[in-house]
């Protein structure tokens, strides 16, 4: 099911980095086989063995192979670059710089690529997070008028904001405690263009460093991944 504004794709179209922001978001359907895309690192087969509720080692192993399947897609050669923790921070590639941002949440992910700082936040419609009352906790001036607002419009006014701030701080290499400590000044420092997408199920929102550029946003299935 494509969301408004969105282009499908085969995984063979995708096309290689280019001069603009590529935004590739990827959906996990109940029947997908997640194993059909083999973790191709020790760190992640390791990782997924120790998970022991089902359905979070499912999603687990569909987000690692899909972020792991997209960056090696795209940047054929590049050494994946991983925190301490296992997850994804860059890509290392001997040709030229780029950066990278992913995001993950329920069964859907997020890659984004830019020749500028970028990043990205992908929030599932129904989380369990009352993002209302984490608004009027971190970020007061976001909640105005929020609580006013029927339940399901006001859990969805609250979940675009979040994706905001999200996705900002994560352009500029800061977190959520930087900017419980800091406010809405730290992301000040650094001006960019911040856009929210939103298709049944889930909410995302990019932004990059500098003026308008262009983004092109595609929607794929796991299993297109799987094929390729």
């Amino acid at each position: 099911m494509s969301a408004a504004g969105w282009g499908t794709i085969e995984m063979s179209h995708l096309t290689p980095f280019s001069e603009m922001v590529e935004l590739v978001v990827v959906q996990l359907h109940k029947d997908d086989d997640v194993e059909a895309l083999p973790l191709r690192e020790e760190i992640d087969r390791l990782a997924c063995q120790r998970i022991r509720p089902a359905q979070r080692r499912r999603l687990f192993h569909f987000r690692r192979a899909a972020f792991f399947a997209l960056l090696t897609r795209f940047r054929k050669g590049s050494t994946v670059l991983r925190d301490a923790a296992g997850h994804i921070r860059a890509l290392l590639d001997a040709r030229e710089a780029s950066h990278v941002c992913t995001s993950a949440s329920g069964a859907v992910c997020a890659v984004a690529f830019c020749d500028k700082p970028v990043g990205v936040d992908i929030e599932r419609a129904d989380g369990p997070v009352d993002l209302v009352s984490l608004l009027d906790f971190i970020a007061a001036p976001c909640a105005t008028g929020l609580k006013s607002l029927p339940p399901d419009i006001a859990a969805f006014e609250a979940r675009m904001a979040w994706t905001r701030i999200e996705a900002r701080l994560k352009q500029v290499g800061r977190g959520i405690h930087d900017y419980i400590v800091g406010g809405p000044a730290i992301l000040t420092e650094e001006q960019g263009e911040t856009r929210v997408m939103a298709a049944i199920g889930w909410v995302c929102a990019l932004t990059h460093a500098g003026g308008p550029i262009e983004i092109r946003a595609r929607l794929i299935d796991f299993r297109t991944l799987c094929d390729e």
